[in-house]
């Protein structure tokens, strides 16, 4: 059926799949006019209920922490097999790896990144070093810790919240790291950087923000997306606070669509052989947040070549892939890709699933 959005001055015949502007009407197929009209003589002698125009899917490929599983040839070309809008990297690429950054900082698609506390481990606590100046130098606008990117043929902005994070209730040892490059010295003074930086994104984006650990707010077991897991006795919210704040205070706002937290630090697999974390949360706030760092993220895997019959080594590699249709997630998956003779999907757990309304 055909649908008018008479805000955008486009009218969509859905049959036929093409779309008519009124500068252009003339040019669309009879079917589409023939129903145009039909739909006008009926706005004028009753009330008419307008379908919004469906958006097109934006699809995000998330990679978890990296910890030096990265191979620039072999995730490219996961990621053709993928095809992403967007690729999000959450930090931890390795203890300070210059050169594994810069590679990624070549990969020729549209991405955001943040560092992590790894990023900076032989840093801290000194304020800076030739390292950490080095990876921010590479990634350039992709880092966006403490910035924000907005992407206006996707109506959707990532808001980067405090970079070189370790989780917990302060700064620990980024603290001169923080203070020298960013000017922020205490949790306050960090939320409200986030929380502004997320209040002046186009109103009709769906926002996304991107840390390298998560929230607090959501944890208390060590099977939670961010409890602590540390040792048997180990209990507690280990997320940021100050990610928590400004979520708070951008949701008070009411002015932005908020849909996604993504991060990583907290690994899937918890210490002690204790089983699996939980990586994804709806919030009461209907956020969605998301854990994607699975660690090891690239895994060996033999494959017998159909020529030869020996028994040859490829790589599965990991990626968190997210869905968004009509200002929704509307699908979460943990996906590995088979990367070798064929490049396929090998396995994917579907985290959440939702129809869009």
């Amino acid at each position: 059926m055909c649908s008018l959005n008479f805000s955008r001055g486009m009218y969509a015949c859905g049959l036929q799949g093409q779309k008519c502007f009124e500068d252009s009407l003339f040019s669309c197929s009879d079917c589409c006019v023939s129903r145009i009209n039909r739909h006008l003589s009926a706005v004028a002698s009753s009330r008419v209920v307008l379908a919004p125009m469906a958006m097109p899917r934006v699809r995000i490929a998330v990679v978890g922490d990296v910890h030096d599983d990265w191979d620039s040839t072999k995730d490219r070309r996961a990621l053709e097999v993928l095809k992403p809008d967007l690729v999000l990297f959450t930090g931890d690429f390795g203890n300070e790896n210059v050169d594994l950054v810069h590679s990624i900082s070549k990969l020729d698609l549209l991405k955001a990144a943040i560092l992590g506390n790894h990023d900076c481990w032989y840093t801290i606590p000194r304020s800076s070093s030739d390292a950490v100046e080095a990876q921010l130098e590479s990634l350039g606008n992709s880092h966006i810790g403490y910035s924000r990117m907005d992407i206006s043929e996707l109506k959707l902005s990532v808001i980067g919240a405090r970079p070189f994070s370790w989780g917990g209730d302060d700064f620990g040892r980024t603290h001169e790291l923080l203070k020298e490059r960013y000017g922020i010295k205490g949790l306050n003074e960090s939320a409200n950087k986030i929380s502004s930086l997320a209040l002046n994104a186009p109103t009709d984006h769906v926002l996304v923000f991107l840390g390298h650990n998560g929230p607090a707010g959501l944890s208390s077991e060590p099977s939670d997306i961010c409890g602590k897991d540390w040792s048997r006795t180990s209990t507690g919210d280990h997320g940021d606070p100050d990610l928590e704040m400004a979520l708070k205070n951008v949701k008070q706002k009411g002015l932005h669509n908020v849909q996604l937290v993504i991060f990583g630090h907290m690994h899937k697999q918890l210490h002690l052989n204790r089983g699996d974390r939980t990586m994804l949360v709806r919030g009461p706030d209907n956020i969605i947040y998301v854990n994607a760092a699975v660690v090891p993220r690239v895994r060996n895997v033999s494959s017998k070549s159909n020529n030869t019959g020996i028994t040859e080594w490829e790589t599965i590699r990991n990626f968190t892939i997210i869905d968004v249709m009509n200002n929704q997630v509307t699908r979460v998956a943990e996906t590995w890709i088979r990367v070798g003779e064929n490049d396929f999907v090998d396995s994917e757990t579907i985290l959440y699933s939702c129809m869009p309304q």
